[in-house]
């Protein structure tokens, strides 16, 4: 199982992330905007097609990308 995090604006705030268990963190990726890649070094991230899409759009993104495999979408907060 995989776990999906959009996250926009919380690179120094990753509440989510941070309080996973370890092995939830191993499964665990953030979705993020182009302008905010390089704000997530730390973490492993998925970056969107572009910027400002919308949190519907984004959720569809997710979804196509993970399409096929079980995973599941978490607030960032």
């Amino acid at each position: 199982m995989r776990i999906m995090i959009p996250t926009l604006g919380r690179h120094d705030k990753q509440i989510s992330f941070d309080n996973l268990p370890k092995f939830l963190q191993d499964r665990t990726t953030l979705v993020v905007q182009p302008h905010e890649k390089d704000l997530y070094p730390n973490y492993p991230t998925l970056v969107l097609p572009e910027d400002n899409i919308g949190i519907s759009r984004t959720r569809k993104f997710i979804y196509d990308h993970c399409h096929g495999d079980i995973f599941a979408m978490m607030d960032d907060d």
